[in-house]
């Protein structure tokens, strides 16, 4: 009879207890529009002379920390990884190796931190800061467009890499990169003076090397120095053709012998098969190796060509070189030696200015004091 008797009694207290619930739930209050601050951080923005080895930022209010890996950038880059630490007013970053010299350093979190509420995120959320005794304040800035359709891209890795002769995009990360907007703008900031090449690439994986198989990509053909502000540097993007190069005709001639490639060729290594049989080389254009004739040889040179293009891709073979014998009427008679200059004479200054002397035959020597 008990379990009887108790069983509608405490089906009536659970209905009441549902009853009072959704009578007393809150009616709610003004939307949180507010992101947090910032009210403490270590180094202070715009410090100079740090030799720490941690970064911490802690907010007025308590905070979310999304995918900070993803969404921090740091450049330039640090020399070993970092540890994160998440506490409930912001985080803190130990470095596991020392920051290098006379270095400006920027960490931009972007969206990072967000209120617990309504994941409002935290604004202008870049700290920087420098080990030398100034800030680096130059800066590139630009839009990154699809090259078929001409639209902004979002979240594009865009690079500043230190020039080199060995520059690989696919195996050396940028010294300095940035990733674009919605509206496909970049900023790099807080650069330094340097000779810089540029390249944009969609980075897929988020490891800041580009992997030609997968992404699209864009880079300016030639080095700048950096001297002053630069706006409108915009790169369109694209898949990269990666068929095979390949030998498309050669020219002959009594004083030289010209091999054309069908891509054009970033740098090539030549291997004579006799050594005493080597003959001077150089590019006409990225398209066009020629070879001199400077020893006035009649028979057949054999050579090992490893021609790489801008995608690092290497096109191996062999090539037989045989320069067009002397006819009666062309004793003696040599192509003239020409110079080309970059600006062209009168052409308008480009800034920053550099000045190129292209000529069509290697140089034996030189003396820049006549300049």
């Amino acid at each position: 009879m008990t379990k009887i008797a108790f069983l509608p009694y405490a089906v009536g207290l659970i209905i009441l207890a549902l009853g009072c619930a959704q009578q007393s739930s809150p009616t709610g209050g003004p939307k949180d529009v507010t992101p947090p601050t910032l009210i403490r951080s270590v180094p202070v923005n715009q410090t100079t002379r740090y030799e720490g080895k941690r970064v911490e930022l802690e907010f007025d209010e308590y905070v979310s920390v999304d995918n900070i890996n993803q969404q921090l950038l740091i450049t330039p880059a640090l020399d070993g990884n970092y540890t994160v630490k998440i506490r409930p007013r912001g985080a803190s970053l130990n470095l596991e190796k020392p920051l290098r010299p006379n270095t400006t350093y920027s960490f931009n979190f972007r969206e990072t931190f967000k209120d617990i509420t309504e994941r409002n995120p935290a604004r202008n959320m870049k700290l920087v800061f420098s080990t030398g005794t100034t800030i680096d304040s130059l800066s590139v800035r630009g839009t990154v467009t699809d090259v078929l359709t001409s639209k902004p891209l979002l979240e594009v890795t865009v690079g500043l890499y230190l020039v080199s002769d060995t520059l690989q995009f696919s195996k050396v990360r940028p010294y300095y990169f940035a990733r674009t907007d919605s509206a496909g703008n970049y900023a790099l900031e807080n650069l330094k003076p340097d000779t810089y090449q540029l390249a944009a690439f969609t980075d897929g994986n988020n490891n800041v090397l580009y992997d030609a198989a997968k992404e699209r990509i864009g880079f300016e053909a030639d080095p700048f120095k950096l001297t002053g502000n630069l706006s409108n540097r915009n790169v369109q993007v694209a898949f990269a053709d990666r068929t095979p190069n390949r030998v498309v005709t050669t020219r002959p001639a009594i004083n030289y012998y010209t091999v054309v490639y069908a891509k054009g060729v970033k740098q090539v290594k030549v291997r004579f098969q006799t050594p005493a049989d080597s003959l001077p080389y150089l590019f006409l254009d990225e398209k066009q190796l020629r070879f001199f004739n400077v020893k006035n040889a009649t028979d057949t040179i054999r050579a090992s060509i490893e021609a790489t293009d801008s995608l690092d891709l290497v096109f191996r073979h062999e090539q037989k070189i045989k320069f067009r014998p002397k006819g009666r009427r062309e004793e003696g008679t040599r192509e003239a030696f020409e110079l080309k200059t970059s600006p062209a004479d009168r052409a308008e200054t480009p800034n920053p200015f550099v000045y190129k002397l292209r000529f069509n035959k290697p140089i034996l020597r030189y003396d820049l004091g006549l300049l």
